[in-house]
Parts: structure tokens; C-alpha cells; sequence
């Protein structure tokens, strides 16, 4: 069976996020001011569980050479004024 779950996070240089191996990020945007990661959970078998790195970057903000980033989506925040954006580090 499947199922979405949500995960708030904060905006911090990098976060860890503690999830089972085969879930499939659908989404990131705020809530109440507060930014979010929607997911799709496959929890009809044993769930083994995995830490994945996210990395945030500022709009102009420089991005390191070397990493494999994955674009996972942007959050505007303070009245549009902010604008950051979430990758996962592979």
C-alpha cells in the first residue's frame, strides 16, 4: 500500500531526514509558514529506514562544484522576499 506522509523541516544549511529506503519525494512547500516535504511511502513490506541528506541555497547564493545535487522544489517565505531552494545530496 501506498501513502503520503509529510515531513516539516527547517531551513538550514543541511538537514538529515530519517525515512524508509524507497520513498519518493514529491514535493516541498510551506504550511503555515513552516516548509514541508511530501512524500510517497510504500509501507506494504518491511520498512527499512534510511538518514538523506537536503541541502537548501538561496536565490544568488553560490552551489558547490562536486556534489550530486537533485532538485526537489522552492519556497517563497517573509512576503516573497526570501526564496530558497531545496536539493537532496546523493
Amino acid at each position: 500500500m501506498k501513502t503520503i506522509w509529510k515531513y516539516g523541516i527547517d531551513i538550514t544549511n543541511e538537514l538529515y531526514i530519517t525515512m524508509p529506503y524507497d520513498t519518493r519525494i514529491l514535493s516541498v512547500h510551506l504550511q503555515y509558514g513552516k516548509p514541508c516535504i511530501w512524500a510517497i511511502i510504500y509501507d506494504d513490506k518491511e520498512i527499512k529506514m534510511v538518514s538523506r541528506k537536503f541541502r537548501w541555497f538561496g536565490t544568488g547564493h553560490p552551489i558547490p562544484e562536486g556534489e550530486k545535487l537533485i532538485y526537489i522544489g522552492t519556497v517563497l517565505m517573509q512576503n516573497d522576499s526570501l526564496v530558497f531552494h531545496l536539493f537532496e545530496v546523493l
